[in-house]
């Protein structure tokens, strides 16, 4: 049965979850976040009253992850393909702790508050930590804010995300006078002129939009025509806010993006280099389109060819090199499976459209960013989960 009553004890897991979160957000340079993993883990196990019970999150997550370990057997490089399948198996058992107590709440929406106020936290943490200034700069040769404390382009997609969240909360729910917050949020978004970050703000809301027009009973032109307001708005205010000195580079470097597409105009060497790390990616999937190099196995790829020791900027293209055409089943079986299961659900459950609206984001923004092995990503994936197990229970006759 979902538990109603809460104790002092619950108070506890949500803060310290919401502590880990908010870690994760702002430790990403940081040491020890394995150790902060081990730490909640335990935390957990002790004041929880853990029971385990295998669900199909765990069933879906531990095939890629013994998919990580088996790669060893082919990779360039076999100690790559264990660390990367340790990684894994260290989230799953965090989450698995998680998935434990949260599901048996009533529904996610306590989760999601937590993923919306821990993300709030990163967002004024990083004003804190480049300064008001700098963040907010109008100087239309403002520089892009640095990767000291977390990724820079990490910091943009989860302060956009977190957006989208309240967004959700406000126009399915009731309009709450803490949106304002986002205006702080998009402006922060701005200054990490991270491309991925913008498209969320503005797909996301066209995709929320779009989901509330469906689940309508009554189909009219009235709220089709209200989208289309909204899409002329949406796009003025963009060529508007493209004119300031804030959003200038983001301006730029989306052009250069657009312009790396068509093959026509200036195209910056950010982009060029993560075009040509793409390239990379591909070009190995078909020498070996099967079973790929090795999970983990892209970077020795990316240093033969560039001397640099890193990802390559593009989950598909990770994914592609790494664990080939089974690499890429294995993972984005996942999410099409947790697609497919809210689909079903979006007509009588408004989080059911949030949770669409993050997974095609997340198809989208997985073109520029390595998202496999990230703890934000599991988090996602365990929600999901834990609300299609609620959708099971409350909507029987939906099949």
């Amino acid at each position: 049965m979902p538990q109603t009553t809460y104790t002092s004890n619950d108070k506890f897991l949500w803060f310290v979850t919401f502590a880990f979160l908010a870690f994760n957000s702002i430790g990403g340079k940081a040491d020890g976040g394995a150790a902060v993993l081990f730490a909640v883990t335990i935390i957990f196990l002790l004041c929880s009253n853990f029971k385990f019970q295998v669900r199909p999150y765990h069933l879906f997550v531990l095939q890629f992850t013994f998919f990580c370990y088996i790669s060893a057997f082919w990779a360039l490089n076999g100690r790559m393909a264990i660390a990367k399948g340790n990684t894994l198996f260290q989230i799953l058992f965090c989450t698995s702790v998680f998935y434990s107590y949260y599901s048996r709440l009533r529904n996610v929406d306590l989760l999601l508050r937590l993923i919306l106020w821990a993300g709030y936290f990163m967002v004024f943490y990083s004003y804190l930590f480049y300064g008001i200034d700098n963040v907010a700069s109008m100087e239309s040769d403002a520089e892009r804010l640095s990767n000291e404390f977390a990724n820079v382009n990490s910091i943009g997609m989860k302060a956009a995300t977190i957006v989208i969240i309240h967004l959700y909360f406000c126009m399915y729910r009731k309009w709450e006078k803490s949106i304002l917050l986002a205006i702080p949020t998009i402006i922060l978004v701005a200054s990490t002129q991270s491309r991925k970050a913008i498209v969320i703000l503005v797909l996301g809301p066209l995709l929320l939009y779009y989901f509330k027009y469906l689940r309508q009973s009554r189909k009219s032109l009235i709220p089709f025509a209200r989208l289309l307001l909204f899409v002329v708005i949406l796009i003025i205010l963009v060529i508007t806010m493209s004119q300031t000195g804030l959003f200038s580079g983001v301006t730029q470097r989306m052009t250069n993006m657009f312009n790396s597409f068509t093959g026509e105009g200036y195209v910056d060497s950010s982009t060029s280099t993560r075009e040509f790390f793409r390239k990379i990616g591909w070009i190995q999937f078909t020498r070996t389109p099967m079973l790929g190099v090795g999970m983990g196995n892209a970077r020795i790829l990316a240093m033969r060819a560039t001397g640099h020791d890193c990802y390559l900027h593009n989950n598909y293209a990770e994914l592609a090199a790494n664990g080939g055409t089974i690499g890429l089943i294995s993972y984005y079986s996942i999410f099409l499976y947790v697609l497919f299961k809210e689909f079903k659900y979006y007509k009588v459950n408004s989080v059911a459209c949030l949770f669409i609206v993050m997974i095609l984001i997340r198809f989208v923004s997985d073109w520029g960013a390595v998202s496999y092995y990230t703890k934000t990503t599991y988090i996602y994936l365990m929600m999901w989960f834990i609300h299609l197990e609620k959708c099971k229970k409350w909507y029987p006759n939906i099949k």
